[in-house]
């Protein structure tokens, strides 16, 4: 189930060429962006509040 929901998410990163000596990191990649837009959202609802 959980496969499910994030890989649409994840095939976005999963075009980019992130492997690297055998490791795969679209999984990190895509928590760093989504902590960035975590960020950034959090960042922007502060201003519209604020």
């Amino acid at each position: 189930m959980v496969h499910r929901l994030v890989e649409p998410f994840l095939s976005l990163f999963r075009k980019l060429p992130l492997q690297f000596g055998g490791f795969d990191f679209t999984v990190l990649v895509a928590l760093l962006v989504l902590n960035v837009l975590n960020q950034l959202l959090g960042q922007l609802f502060l201003q519209l509040i604020g």
